[in-house]
């Protein structure tokens, strides 16, 4: 008894976690490349002709030496005009929000801010 309690844990912190294991071990792994069965998914934003940000999801398909991510969008767009699921995207890692790394086994990691995201947390 005695000690301080742990601090709750804040998107801000949740997102920091997040983003440090996707620049990290994540990022090592897919550069290895990632077995039959996975894949990296990466929350990103993109732009609406009226300026709001809409955050959606983009599979990787390749991290770059420079840093930028690319694949093709998964989330299918409701403010971005001229956009659809299935599009080819890029995005710098920089900008990622969180991810989402499905696993051959079935399990999958991630998705860390989701909760708070969606008024849970």
């Amino acid at each position: 008894a005695g000690g301080r309690a742990p601090e709750a844990d804040t998107l801000e912190r949740v997102q920091a976690r997040a983003l440090s294991r996707l620049r990290g071990p994540v990022r090592a792994a897919f550069r290895r490349g990632l077995p039959d069965g996975e894949a990296l998914l990466v929350k990103v934003p993109f732009q609406a002709a009226d300026g709001r940000v809409e955050w959606l999801w983009m599979r990787v398909s390749r991290w770059g030496d420079d840093e930028v991510l690319r694949g093709t969008l998964v989330s299918e767009p409701r403010l971005v005009e001229g956009l659809a699921a299935g599009d080819p995207v890029e995005a710098h890692v920089d900008y990622a929000f969180d991810y989402l790394w499905f696993h051959a086994d079935g399990s999958r990691e991630g998705d860390t801010t989701g909760r708070f995201v969606e008024g849970g947390g």
